[in-house]
């Protein structure tokens, strides 16, 4: 579940805690089928009048649709909030990390 996981990841990542999600592409959102595709396709409608290249950017990948939910979750106007978003990736660190499974 998309919104479940991205609370508990938003919620590790302002305890400060590193977080990396593997696996996004097997993150599944509740709902029918045909209304989320509805919802999804008449958010992907909206754009920029004047400069569609300057409207907001819709995401079609998997994680940047996941790293989305939690950038609306944690917000991103204070510096620790930034902060929290900017470790992405993997590191040789984080292959002998714990893993958590939820």
């Amino acid at each position: 579940m998309l919104g479940r996981l991205a609370s508990i990841v938003a919620k590790d990542l302002l305890n400060g805690q590193k977080v990396v999600v593997v696996r996004c592409k097997d993150i599944c959102i509740s709902g029918g089928l045909v209304r989320q595709k509805m919802k999804y396709m008449r958010f992907l409608r909206k754009r920029m009048n004047t400069k569609p290249s300057h409207g907001p950017i819709h995401f079609r990948a998997p994680s940047n649709i996941f790293w989305r939910t939690i950038h609306g979750l944690l917000g991103d106007k204070s510096p620790f909030s930034q902060q929290n978003l900017q470790g992405d990736g993997l590191d040789r660190d984080e292959e002998t990390a714990r893993i958590q499974c939820t």
